[in-house]
């Protein structure tokens, strides 16, 4: 595994992992879009986005309720036009604020182990 301080970001991919395509779904209704004038030149639709607050989750007990400052990662998902393919685009590194919330019911199985 490469060290922390050799990582890199944003991370990007350009070809659809599965059929080598570059036809992204939502990429291009946001290009049809743009050129209709409904939205501006420089913006960027994924189809989805999600992010993963990395902090250490045995420490949640004593977190609850408190905003925390933690690296944040976030990356952005398109369909591939040609095969169908949910794939990630971009992920970028960010800090920011999270607040922690105990997590409801049953941890999941290997919550807290990274």
């Amino acid at each position: 595994m490469k060290d922390e301080k050799e990582l890199k970001f944003p991370l990007t991919f350009s070809v659809c992992p599965a059929c080598g395509s570059t036809r992204r779904a939502a990429e291009m209704v946001t290009r049809e879009e743009i050129k209709k004038g409904k939205i501006k030149k420089e913006t960027k639709i994924p189809f989805m986005s999600g992010r993963a607050p990395i902090f250490d989750p045995t420490q949640v007990s004593r977190l609850v309720g408190l905003p925390l400052q933690c690296p944040l990662l976030v990356a952005y998902f398109d369909i591939c036009y040609d095969c169908g393919t949910l794939y990630c685009v971009r992920v970028e590194k960010h800090t920011g604020a999270v607040e922690v919330e105990m997590p409801k019911g049953k941890p999941p199985v290997g919550f807290g182990r990274g």
